[in-house]
């Protein structure tokens, strides 16, 4: 959809939700995995990336509606408890460090908040509400009424709980907000439903 076109239906909304990873921000490599290369690279263990992928993977596929970063981790044997922190702090800073802005999005939020749209986010990601914060803060996205990630509710887009607890937590009926984001499931179906 174009921009015009975006902006076009936004003007008839009082609420403007934008889903964050490949949408409002994205990683600044190829491929989002190429981070748990670079990760690989940086504490020298051979295999860790295909490793953690498959860690991933494998809470992605299981019956828990959501998990959080430490699950991720939590998966990956014959690490020690002091080596696991030390990469996944690790992991977080190359996040810090690849992170940027989709400059089409972030132009869409910036008209957002010149037009005085309450501006929230939406995201299913296993990263915390707080780590979330620093990586908008790293993007100079700092006017926004709420943020929700996934991992702090144990509800997903995905499924559609996500949506209908924020539509709960703000007090508010479906027509009066809209939703911008990449995924055709996730972020047009169930938000639409």
């Amino acid at each position: 959809m174009n921009r015009s076109k975006i902006l076009s239906i936004i003007d008839h909304y009082e609420y403007v939700s934008f889903d964050l990873f490949d949408t409002l921000l994205k990683r600044n490599v190829e491929n989002p995995n190429q981070i748990y290369q670079i990760l690989e690279e940086k504490i020298g263990l051979n295999g860790f990336s295909k490793i953690r992928e498959n860690s991933e993977v494998l809470l992605w596929n299981s019956s828990i509606q959501e998990f959080n970063f430490p699950n991720i981790y939590d998966n990956i044997k014959n690490l020690s408890l002091d080596f696991k922190e030390v990469v996944m702090k690790k992991e977080q800073e190359l996040e810090l460090k690849y992170s940027t802005l989709n400059y089409e999005m972030y132009e869409i939020y910036l008209y957002c908040l010149k037009k005085h749209k309450k501006v929230i986010f939406i995201s299913d990601m296993y990263y915390d509400h707080k780590f979330i914060l620093k990586l908008l803060h790293k993007n100079n996205i700092n006017k926004f009424e709420k943020l929700y990630v996934s991992s702090d509710y144990n509800k997903t887009k995905c499924s559609g709980e996500l949506f209908k607890f924020v539509l709960n937590d703000l007090n508010i009926i479906s027509k009066n907000i809209v939703h911008i984001g990449d995924s055709f499931k996730s972020d047009y179906l169930m938000a639409k439903k």
